[in-house]
Order: structure tokens, then sequence, then C-alpha cells
């Protein structure tokens, strides 16, 4: 939603102020007393009454997304207390010639991939058409493919190919290039082939086979200040406007440093949705405060760099 590219600057705004969202309320209310005609540019109650129609908006939505995971936890607690009363299964030992238990193969590891659902409209708002047909990120703020999975930070991306039970690394064909990922079983298709959707830090990625079932390739980003919307070229994008960034990372950081990537983050979105950037929006607020102390001024014909 639109509201997101807000997201990170609201969240700062609080967490400077010891008194939480009570206080955080009192300062916004303050600020349209002392800054605008809020109070007084309207007809009596239309401040209030305003106030009143946002709070219902997401009051209503906040309520029904609480019902909606109350009937998620009862359903699961109803399918848990089915499958205790389930009988025991019998398990069935087959017999060789010599009634000797006959030992199962060892079954081989595919990959077990989720699908991946794309963006819905909140209730009550519209998708935006940069939105449409995009996917939600999965708990790591990658996605699901076909046959492998993909993970993102900020500065680094995982991805995770499934192989058979048994695998070893000389059975696997990898190269890695600065813009190309290809990952396959000798003699066998390519499970990952493609090129990379932004530029990486091939000196400092890397593979390992973990358990002799899973490929893990830890891939670097050249700009380490940015998400990636997908993995590959020619994948559905996922939309970047719905990643949720680890907010302990972020405490990690020194104030400096994490105010620094809270405005590259809003930057991006920013610049993704056309909209000016955080700088960009200061020179406009200067502008504005300019006009405002020299009224008699006209720049209506005024070009600006």
């Amino acid at each position: 939603m639109a509201n997101e590219r807000f997201d990170a600057t609201i969240l700062n705004l609080a967490q400077q102020m010891e008194g939480g969202v009570p206080q955080l309320l009192d300062n916004l209310f303050s600020f349209f007393q002392r800054k605008t005609d809020f109070y007084t540019g309207g007809n009596p109650g239309q401040a209030r009454e305003m106030v009143l129609k946002v709070f219902d908006k997401y009051n209503s939505i906040a309520l029904e997304g609480k019902r909606r995971e109350e009937e998620k936890r009862q359903k699961e607690e109803l399918k848990k207390l089915q499958e205790a009363r389930q009988p025991p299964k019998r398990e069935i030992v087959e017999l060789d010639e010599n009634d000797q238990p006959i030992q199962p193969s060892k079954p081989t590891v595919t990959a077990s991939i989720s699908k991946p659902r794309e963006v819905t409209a909140e209730p009550g708002e519209e998708l935006e058409e940069s939105e449409k047909g995009k996917l939600l990120p999965n708990d790591g703020n990658g996605s699901e493919c076909d046959g492998y999975s993909w993970t993102q930070t900020l500065g680094e991306v995982e991805v995770n190919i499934p192989v058979p039970e048994g695998t070893r690394a000389r059975d696997l064909v990898i190269t890695m290039k600065s813009n190309k990922l290809t990952v396959a079983l000798k003699g066998k298709t390519a499970t990952v082939d493609g090129e990379f959707e932004k530029a990486i830090n091939v000196g400092e990625s890397s593979w390992t086979l973990d358990s002799n079932k899973l490929v893990i390739v830890s891939i670097v980003k050249a700009n380490q200040m940015e998400w990636w919307s997908r993995l590959l070229k020619g994948e559905k994008e996922i939309s970047t406007k719905k990643i949720v960034p680890e907010t302990s990372k972020l405490d990690d950081l020194d104030t400096e440093t994490r105010s620094t990537v809270e405005k590259m983050m809003f930057d991006q979105r920013q610049k993704q949705m056309g909209l000016p950037t955080s700088d960009e929006l200061k020179k406009q607020e200067m502008f504005k405060k300019f006009q405002e102390q020299h009224p008699e001024l006209d720049f209506s014909q005024a070009k600006f760099n």
C-alpha cells in the first residue's frame, strides 16, 4: 500500500518517544494545532469526524484480521484433536522368500516448494497498477520457484536447491559468474540456470552441500543497499513493498548507520512508486516555506534543477 512508504519514518519517530503511541499521537495533533488550520479550517465538528472516520476504517481492518487469526487457530486445534482420536496405523512389513523384512529403498529427496501467492488489495483499498501480478515475498523476503527457493537480506541472497540424498560434491556442476548461475547434477537438466536480476560479488559468494541433500548458494550482492524483486531474469517478480526487514538486525546498528539504512529503504520505495526521495521532499518543504515567507514573489514560471 502507498502508506507503507512512511513506515520507516513513523517507526523512527515512535522509537524516539519514551511515551510510546500516546506521545506520538499527542505530537501529531499538536502539529495540526500549531502548523495547520486542521481544527478551525472547516465546519464545526468536521475535524473530529475526519479523525473518527480514519480510526473506524483501520479499526475494522484490525478486528477482521484478528477474527481470521482466531478462526485459523481454532481450525488447527480441531485438526489436532481429530488426529489424536485416530487409531494408530499398523505398519505392514514385507518379507522376502526367507521371511526376512525387506528394507525399503531410501526415497529420493525432491524440492518441496509451496506455491507463492499473488499480492491482493487490502479491504477498502485498491491495488496499485504496478503491484498487479506480483507475488508476496516468502518468510525470508524471497520467493519459492520451480525446484528451489531463495531468501534475502539487504546485503545477501541465499538459494536452497534440494538434491537426491547421498549426492556428493563431485556429482554437481555449479557455475557462478557475476551475472549468471547454473546448478545441475552431472548428466541431468539444470535445476537453476539463468541470469541474475542484479550483479553479484563473485569473489565473496560461495556454495556448500549440506548433509548430502541440499545445495546452499550464498550470494553477496554487488549493491548491498537494495532489495531484489527476483533472483533470475524471467522469474515472476515479488513485491518489494511487502518485504519486512529484520528489525532485530536494524536494532544492532548504531544510530547513524541505522538512520542511513532506513533512509535508503524509504528512498528505494519512493523511486519504485515514482515519488520524490527524502532529499527531494526536504527541498520541496524548504521551497514551500520560502514561498510562504515571500508571498510577494511570483514563482509560477520558475524552473528548478
